[in-house]
């Protein structure tokens, strides 16, 4: 399974920032799809026995240092390739990840909530696949979606659009419960489109 990259900062207990693994810095390289809106993701824990960390990426941010730096350089980006291989390019892609519960690596319940650790840096952060996000969201009598309350408290202009986009996917995980779903998303898409032109 592709790593996405590592937790370099928090910025609150529920709120990480993971700088996406450039080509070269691992053998599989991370596609945008991998690190897209909306995608659901595993912080890798750092004890044994210890659940893994759930989020869903929220937010994008682009560093390029080189931005402003209208100068002449003494080298272009091809040459310094040749020229200075250790040449460290400070350009990066930062994904912000909001935890919404945690789950065991392998089997057992998972948890949809705060949960009381928190990730170190350095963390490794892998997306989940369609079985785990499943398993994350499968209760007794259908999906569960406790962690939405959480997702609506955060100050966030891009909240009401990551909560449509999880419920699309939650109706593509539970075809069954569809009508039950989109009547949620339904209410939440109107708070979010309808309500503020009125």
């Amino acid at each position: 399974m592709v790593v996405i990259g590592k937790i370099v900062k928090s910025n609150s207990h529920v709120e990480y920032v993971c700088q996406v693994y450039n080509p070269g810095e691992r053998a599989e390289v991370p596609t945008p799809a991998d690190y897209a809106f909306g995608r659901f993701v595993r912080v890798l824990s750092a004890q044994a026995g210890q659940p893994d960390l759930i989020g869903v990426i929220y937010n994008t941010i682009l560093m390029n240092p080189e931005f402003g730096t209208l100068g002449p350089r003494l080298s272009s980006a091809p040459e310094l390739e040749i020229f200075s291989p250790d040449y460290l390019s400070e350009k990066a892609t930062l994904v912000g990840i909001l935890v919404v519960g945690s789950m065991p690596p392998a089997e057992g319940p998972a948890f949809q909530g705060i949960p009381p650790f928190s990730a170190p840096v350095d963390a490794l952060v892998m997306p989940l696949t369609r079985e785990e996000l499943r398993r994350f969201h499968e209760g007794e009598a259908g999906p569960r979606l406790a962690y939405i309350p959480h997702l609506r408290s955060q100050a966030h202009p891009l909240i009401p659009h990551l909560l449509l986009n999880i419920l699309d996917q939650v109706i593509e995980l539970f075809p069954e419960h569809k009508e039950q779903i989109t009547v949620l998303r339904e209410g939440l898409a109107w708070q979010t489109y309808v309500q503020p032109m009125s």
